[in-house]
């Protein structure tokens, strides 16, 4: 066997194991699906190299060139869709791909009908090469294009990227350069360059390597795998040897050829002498890089623990400093699973903060569970891998660590109060935990429970300090609307003593003046000219029109203040029953006063049937819940084409007793963040032309009448209002 075929073999091999390992791994994720196929163009480039380093004849080699050219061919267009899938640009590059293949699929044409090569000779001493046609030249700065178009692409998305994903992309570019200048030797006796030799070809072993260490390293393509000590120690006295196998072959192949038979034996007892001498010290060194890359010896438990001081001991917030010691003691002891179990203020039940990869269906524990009292009673670290200690276990606290996955159960203390477990599963690598680190868990534990306890504090903190600041904000509430009760009796009474004389002087304007002036204008028809007439009719009809403007708006005024005034009132004597069609109807023309300048342009439609029960509530009151309801409605259809107020009643169908009354509009809606806040007293939209008053009060008067109001909305869409207020159970009076 020669160099050229040992390394084909080699390339054909390592290929494939990976190929065959990542696509195993993950066979849905389309990255894993193209570097599967990749892998095998590669192995299908090899395995035409080997069959060219055994070639004994012309018409070997040439079958031989034509399998590997074809690999090489295929590999370009593989190695492409792997990158862009990689990056997440398939879609994006999907045109240039597919152009990319069309044209591969003819070089491979031109391969088997000898349009690129049709023979082969030998050139120098290194054997058989083919002779290139026109079209090879063509091919060849194709093949230049596709690679570094790739490779550009690679850089691009390292230097865009981030983090792990960042070393992810840049090991996929080292090793894809590693293993392309490795293959492309072979390209210069093509070109008639025969003074090296083109065994630079087993760099596509390496290009294969390292993609491996970034798979264990970095979780290139999504996976996780921790190799176990046994495998990569046989594999260390495998790569000892074969890494003086490979020597030996290179030496036999570049020094015997041409040496007589003398000097034959010397070149191998040479290459025999630095088998034997050097495979020792190549062991002790792949042994210690393979620890300090793979297992990382060097960060011990101590390390460990100062890692895990310094990151949770700023944490205050319990989610996360759960989170935040579980994923630290994962990282760094390589951890199957893991768990954190916390106690609750009152040390009363046991939940799961955090966990991975556990069993336990449920996310509780009592305080008298037998699981939780055995810790409590006997507060000693169980180690599941001392047989001896697991034997003695009871039946119960074995099937709980089961549930956990876990090897290690610590209980975590603070001032003798056990105030959570910290469970830890099987290190991935199979190796058991070293009695450095049981002796050091104890004071892990320690700054595991004084973290946890301390970030608890800090949240009972925060509850007890936000409990105290809404019953201040409810104290200011309550204080404010004293204030404005007392403010509203006294503007009532300062207002309808002088409203009185004026709802005396309108009827005496409607019912005497007017009328006398009508009267008048009767009897002395005779007097007045035609367009004498007519002006005093005009002026005449204009006092009526006044008049009547004035005792709307009086009306409104005492129905403003009334409203006030009743809402402050806690007895219950101004609610009773109420027809809500007529109620709607009437009240109609004041909510039309109120929003006289808009409301024509708005079609109102009414969907409220006949009979229905009598609701309980008063008309004053509800006529005020939808005077805010209109105005919030006419804001928000500001600027809108379609405008338009839907008002829908009956009895409801998933409440007993209540009737629904949902009111709609067309308006721009409200953004979801809001919407929760929209009955929040003082809080408002509408900037300082709002008071934040209007649906507070709509809540209050309804939840008054013992009902409920809620908001759905959809922005640009509209929102309804769903008002439930319940039936009338009483006698009705009339």
């Amino acid at each position: 066997m020669t160099f050229a075929s040992f390394t084909g073999l080699l390339n054909t091999l390592t290929s494939l194991s990976l190929a065959a390992f990542v696509f195993s791994k993950r066979p849905q994720q389309h990255t894993n699906q193209t570097y599967f196929f990749f892998g095998l163009t590669v192995a299908l480039y090899s395995i035409g190299y080997f069959l060219w380093g055994l070639a004994r004849s012309q018409a070997e080699a040439l079958f031989a060139f034509k399998i590997l050219t074809s690999g090489i061919i295929l590999i370009n267009s593989a190695y492409l869709e792997f990158v862009f899938s990689l990056l997440d640009s398939t879609r994006r590059k999907n045109t240039t791909l597919w152009a990319c293949h069309l044209v591969n699929m003819f070089f491979i044409y031109a391969t088997f009908y000898d349009l690129l090569f049709k023979t082969v000779v030998k050139k120098n001493i290194w054997g058989y090469w083919p002779v290139a046609e026109n079209l090879f030249y063509i091919y060849f700065v194709f093949w230049l294009v596709q690679f570094l178009y790739g490779l550009l692409h690679l850089h691009s998305g390292y230097k865009n990227a981030a983090g792990q994903r960042s070393n992810q992309i840049k090991y996929v570019f080292i090793s894809t350069l590693i293993g392309y200048l490795g293959g492309s030797t072979n390209w210069l006796p093509w070109f008639n360059v025969t003074l090296f030799p083109p065994h630079l070809n087993i760099l596509v072993t390496v290009y294969v390597a390292i993609l491996a260490y970034a798979i264990l390293r970095h979780r290139l393509l999504g996976i996780d795998v921790v190799v176990k000590k046994t495998i990569v120690f046989a594999g260390i006295f495998l790569i000892s040897y074969g890494s003086f196998a490979f020597i030996s072959f290179l030496i036999t192949d570049v020094l015997i050829k041409g040496s007589h038979d003398t000097e034959k034996v010397w070149i191998f007892a040479l290459a025999a002498s630095l088998l034997i001498f050097a495979s020792a010290p190549l062991k002790n060194f792949m042994v210690s890089l393979t620890d300090h890359f793979l297992f990382q010896k060097k960060e011990g438990i101590k390390a460990i623990l100062n890692r895990l001081s310094n990151t949770i001991i700023t944490i205050l917030d319990i989610e996360k400093a759960g989170k935040t010691i579980l994923s630290t003691l994962r990282e760094s002891l390589r951890l199957e699973s893991g768990a954190i179990i916390l106690a609750d203020e009152h040390n009363k039940a046991y939940d799961i903060l955090n966990s991975f990869n556990t069993t336990k269906k449920e996310t509780k524990y009592a305080s008298d569970d037998l699981f939780i009292q055995y810790l409590s009673q006997h507060g000693d670290i169980i180690n599941l891998d001392n047989e001896t200690a697991k034997k003695n276990l009871p039946a119960v606290v074995l099937a709980a660590l089961q549930e956990l996955n876990a090897v290690l159960c610590i209980p975590l203390y603070v001032h003798k109060v056990m105030i959570g477990i910290l469970s830890l599963g099987k290190k991935k690598s199979d190796e058991e935990y070293t009695q450095e680190e049981l002796d050091y868990l104890p004071t892990v534990a320690s700054q595991v429970g004084i973290a946890l306890s301390n970030a608890r504090l800090f949240d009972e903190a925060i509850k007890s300090r936000e409990k105290i600041e809404k019953m201040q904000l409810e104290l200011i509430h309550r204080e404010k609307m004293s204030f404005v009760s007392d403010l509203v009796k006294g503007i009532a009474h300062e207002v309808f003593n002088p409203l009185l004389p004026v709802f005396h002087k309108i009827e005496e304007l409607e019912q005497d003046i007017l009328v006398g002036f009508f009267d008048i204008l009767k009897k002395k028809e005779s007097v007045f000219d035609h367009d004498t007439r007519h002006q005093y009719l005009q002026l005449m009809n204009k006092l009526r029109s006044d008049i009547e403007t004035l005792k709307i708006n009086t009306r409104h005024i005492h129905l403003v203040i009334d409203t006030l005034n009743k809402m402050q009132k806690d007895d219950k004597e101004t609610i009773g029953p109420l027809d809500f069609k007529t109620f709607f109807k009437d009240s109609r023309a004041l909510i039309g006063m109120e929003l006289h300048q808009v409301s024509h342009e708005i079609p109102i439609i009414e969907d409220i049937p006949r009979g229905l029960p009598p609701l309980k509530g008063n008309p004053t009151l509800l006529t005020q819940v939808f005077v805010n309801l209109f105005k919030n409605s006419i804001h928000a259809m500001n600027g809108k084409n379609a405008k338009k107020i839907t008002v829908k009643a009956d009895i409801d169908s998933e409440i007993a007793g209540f009737l629904k009354i949902e009111f709609s509009d067309t308006g721009s809606g409200i953004p979801a963040d809001i919407l929760p806040r929209i009955f929040d007293f003082r809080f408002t939209t509408k900037g300082p032309r709002g008071q934040g008053i209007g649906l507070n009060q709509c809540k209050l008067i309804i939840e008054k009448f013992g009902g409920s109001i809620t908001c759905t909305s959809r922005a640009g869409v509209g929102t309804t209002f769903t008002i439930c207020i319940p039936i009338w159970e009483g006698n009705i009076l009339v």
